[in-house]
Formats: C-alpha cells, structure tokens, sequence
C-alpha cells in the first residue's frame, strides 16, 4: 500500500462495511456508520507500512485491502475490505492468504482476526485458511462515576502527542509491563504492544497512561482513544488497551487505572468509558462486571491452531486487548 491507496480505498472500506452491516442488521444499522478519514488511514499505514496490502482491479484501481498488526509474536489482521463488485472473484481469499504470509514471515506463532459473529460467509472465507472460533471479545461499558469511585487516578502519569520524555517513558513502561505478563505465561506466544501504543499516541488519535508501583516501577498502562476513525471525538472514552502487571496488588492498580479513564473522560464531557476484553481473559472481564461494566457489543475472534497453546483455555491475567481495526 502506498500513501496514494489511502483515499480511494477509504470509500472501498466504507462501501464494503456498510454492505456487510446492511445484511447483517439492516439499513437501520448503517445510520452510525461514517467513512474513515485519510489522517485514520493513515495512521494503519503508520503501524506497519510493510503490512498493509492492495488488491487492484484490471484497470490498476484500487479494489480491496487488508491491514496487518504484528505484536511480538502474536499478529492479526484488520479491517479485510473488498468492493462489493469485486466480491465473489477471489480478492478476499487472496488478501488473507498475502496477510497470512507476511505475518509469518515477522515471526508471529498466534494468528487471529475478529469478525462480527452472526457472518456465516465471512467465517466460511477465514475457515478455508485454518481459522476456527475460540472465544468472543466483548466491548463493556459504563458510566463515568464520581471522583474517587475506583480512585481519582492522579497518580497515574499521562503521555499525549508532544514526542518527548514522557512518551518514551510510557512506552517503556508498557514494554515493561507486557514483559512481566509474558514471564507469568511461560510457553505462549509473548506480545509487544508498544507499535500498537505509540502510533495512534504520536498521531494525535489516542492517549496512554502508566500506573507505577510504591517502587516507581511499572504496575499498569492504559491506552484511550479520543477520536473516532472518522476524525471526530469519541461518543465515549475508549480504551483499546490495558494491562496490569501480575502479583499482589494488581486489581488495586487496575482501579487507578479505570479511576483516571473516568477522570480522563469527565475531563473531556464524555459520559461513559467503554473496555474491550476478549473472555479468554476471564478473570479481567469478571472485574469489569463487578465494577458496574455492562457488555454492549460482541466480536468473535477467530484463530489458526497453535501447537502446544489453546486461545480457549483462560488465563489469570489482567489483559484487555481489541484485534478489531
């Protein structure tokens, strides 16, 4: 993909997404749906140039695309578009396989994708290669509380666009942090989430937050979208990523975290605060439940097979990730 892709093939995601929801949900689901800007597009060229790939049609226009995420040694891919009349003639499968590829080519073990999960056809497509469902992702949500409910969270420090100390620190917390959770899991795939932070953070499109320990080392990070694809702010403040690191005292800095997103969104007017969290992580979701954390939407998140790790098999962490684009 090149920057001269980003403009056409914005109207092909739109066009193929709102198609898709259309017969999923019906026209009335489509009402919310807007175009992604070319400053959002180009943030996914930002993440990872070399992963981002074009279908073309005959005449050399772009028809299809596919965005590729490798996160250590876990990758996936997202959003998969291709106009609707170029469907049916073999773009999709092709995008995946190309997606496939180069996310083993980066060394990545664990393979995956999220998908809406009533999309018999689209399960039919990731089927052919070797994915099969494991457990759904669930977007939770809940209204900002009052200060101090979980903690005012001005302990935590924050890191906006500005590229600088703060940043570089941040992103070295959460390298920490995501390094602590793969010494608890020994034997599955280890993740790096630092690209997936520092790209929307530096584009302006997101915020991230470190929780440190009495020590000043590392507890805890937080992600937080302020802006939606199409350009405009957020509905609620979204956090796409979170992670505490394992031991005593973790759910504690779990709610210095939630406690500043809640301060972080007051601070913005925004009247909810929504966390993604696939249910492999159990335990994580449980503790967005128990603090008032409602589902409101369903993703189903297909994988290829791992020998010798199960993406059903529930893990203890506190670990909240979206693998959806």
């Amino acid at each position: 993909m090149r920057a001269a892709d980003v403009e056409p093939l914005r109207w092909v995601v739109y066009r193929s997404y709102l198609q898709i929801l259309m017969e999923l949900y019906g026209p009335e689901s489509a009402t919310g749906y807007e175009v992604r800007s070319p400053e959002f597009m180009a943030l996914y060229l930002r993440r990872d140039p070399a992963g981002c790939f074009v279908a073309t049609a005959p005449d050399g226009a772009p028809a299809g695309a596919v965005f590729c995420f490798a996160w250590g040694q876990v990758g996936w891919f997202g959003s998969l578009a291709v106009a609707p009349e170029w469907q049916g003639r073999g773009m999709g499968q092709a995008l995946t396989g190309r997606a496939i590829d180069y996310l083993a080519a980066r060394g990545c073990r664990r393979l995956g994708l999220e998908t809406w999960p009533h999309s018999a056809l689209v399960r039919h497509l990731y089927g052919k290669f070797g994915f099969r469902p494991v457990r759904s992702t669930l977007k939770f949500s809940r209204p900002v509380g009052g200060p101090g409910e979980d903690g005012d969270g001005g302990d935590v420090e924050w890191s906006g666009p500005a590229p600088g100390a703060a940043l570089e620190r941040c992103l070295a917390a959460v390298g920490s942090v995501t390094a602590a959770q793969g010494a608890a899991s020994p034997g599955e795939p280890w993740v790096d989430y630092r690209v997936e932070v520092e790209a929307p953070v530096a584009s302006g499109w997101a915020d991230v937050a470190v929780a440190r320990d009495a020590a000043g080392a590392p507890a805890g990070f937080v992600l937080c979208y302020l802006r939606r694809p199409g350009g405009g702010p957020v509905a609620a403040l979204d956090v796409r990523l979170m992670g505490v690191a394992p031991g005593r005292g973790a759910v504690a800095v779990l709610d210095r975290l939630l406690g500043a997103c809640d301060a972080r969104a007051r601070g913005a007017g925004l009247p909810s605060v929504t966390v993604d969290a696939n249910l492999r992580h159990a335990e994580a979701a449980a503790l967005l439940r128990a603090r008032r954390f409602r589902p409101v939407y369903e993703l189903l998140r297909m994988e290829r097979p791992v020998p010798g790790f199960d993406p059903d098999a529930r893990s203890p962490l506190i670990d909240y990730s979206r693998w959806a684009g």
